[in-house]
């Protein structure tokens, strides 16, 4: 038996099997949607719930300055209004104004001047403080100045108005308090935060969907007998697999740097190594799945809730949430966990590579026991 014709007779299967070609392109369509998703909702500016219990004139200052800004759509309401918002997740968080904002600036007192309350779940909360510190900062500028102006007696009310109307023209610019994030460096290697990916994890948690799928060959020509001839030539089934599966890997591959090039870009494709190891590892669970399932009909119940638990335990579909420490713990031994590591760039590709390998020994080894125990072949 030739694996290398095991491998082009595969492969030519593949690319003219329209159902198998059909999946793919779906799944390259639906992490595409979601790296495309994902791009649009970080270009629309998220939502401030701003509080103003002050009633004078600085109060009414801060509002002006914070609605120039278009970072983020700075809403102003009532506090009723604003827990509600903040409760369901349609405001990014709340701030108040205390009622007595006006008067602690014209005394030049800074304490308690601003509340905020945010959901546990809330990022980007530097950038936010940020506008907010810088905001208050420029309205008491302009009231110290203003002061200042106020104490020189030949400063006429059209000089103030025009005053006014420049500090306003001033605060349409430049900002005076920037924080700034700094990648971590230890003076060997430099470590840089960067975003994570949901295009390509999204494709690689359906990817184990299409390869559990792509088992079902197997199972096929198991009813025929296929498998037992390849005993009876004393040539390992689970090289079978490897060759029959190598098209499956290449393609999906394929798949992967289409994806990369929209949604990743050069960091994507950086992706690449780690996408490989993860498609051993997840072809040794394939392989797994297969084996145990032994019937067509039951691997396409298993394989739909065998991928969505996996995948989701591991973080692809979405990042495991505070609350469910367990499942970061418990997901380290499926290889989604370390691409998932790898796609939000906390790397330990020693560690993916070793838990890929061991879910290949892993199928072998029951492979061989179940085979071993069976009288008929089915996978």
């Amino acid at each position: 038996m030739n694996g290398r014709t095991l491998f082009f007779s595969r492969f030519k299967a593949l690319i003219s099997d329209f159902w198998s070609l059909s999946i793919l392109i779906m799944i390259v369509i639906i992490s595409v949607m979601a790296a495309w998703i994902s791009k649009n909702s970080e270009k629309a500016p998220m939502t401030v719930a701003i509080v103003n219990h002050d009633t004078g004139e600085c109060g009414k200052k801060l509002e002006n300055i914070l609605s120039l800004d278009d970072t983020y759509r700075f809403c102003f309401v009532s506090k009723k209004e604003a827990l509600r918002m903040t409760a369901v997740s349609e405001a990014h968080s709340m701030f108040e104004i205390s009622e007595d904002f006006t008067e602690k600036i014209k005394n030049r007192r800074f304490d308690d001047l601003i509340s905020e309350m945010v959901m546990k779940d809330t990022v980007e909360l530097d950038s936010v403080r940020e506008i907010i510190i810088n905001s208050v900062i420029k309205v008491w500028i302009e009231e110290l100045a203003s002061d200042d102006l106020k104490n020189v007696a030949d400063y006429t009310e059209a000089e103030m108005e025009s005053f006014y109307v420049e500090a306003e023209e001033i605060w349409k610019g430049d900002i005076i308090l920037d924080v700034v994030d700094h990648p971590y460096s230890d003076g060997k290697e430099k470590i840089e935060i960067r975003h994570d990916n949901p295009g390509l994890r999204w494709y690689a948690a359906l990817v184990f969907l299409y390869l559990l799928l792509s088992g079902t060959w197997m199972m096929e020509y198991g009813r025929k007998g296929l498998v037992e001839r390849i005993k009876q030539n004393g040539y390992p089934v689970w090289l079978v697999f490897l060759w029959q599966s190598l098209p499956g890997l290449i393609i999906s591959v394929i798949g992967f740097i289409f994806t990369a090039l929209y949604s990743g870009g050069s960091e994507g494709m950086k992706l690449i190594p780690a996408f490989v190891i993860y498609l051993i590892g997840i072809t040794g669970m394939a392989y797994v799945v297969c084996v145990i399932c032994r019937r067509f009909s039951t691997l396409l119940m298993v394989a739909p809730v065998m991928g969505l638990v996996v995948s989701t335990v591991s973080g692809l579909f979405a990042g495991v949430p505070d609350w469910a420490d367990l499942w970061n713990r418990v997901s380290v031994i499926f290889p989604g966990h370390w691409f998932n590591e790898a796609v939000t760039f906390k790397s330990h590709m020693l560690i993916g590579i070793i838990v890929s390998l061991a879910w290949v020994l892993i199928s072998v080894c029951i492979q061989n026991i179940v085979f071993r125990y069976r009288r008929k072949s089915a996978f």
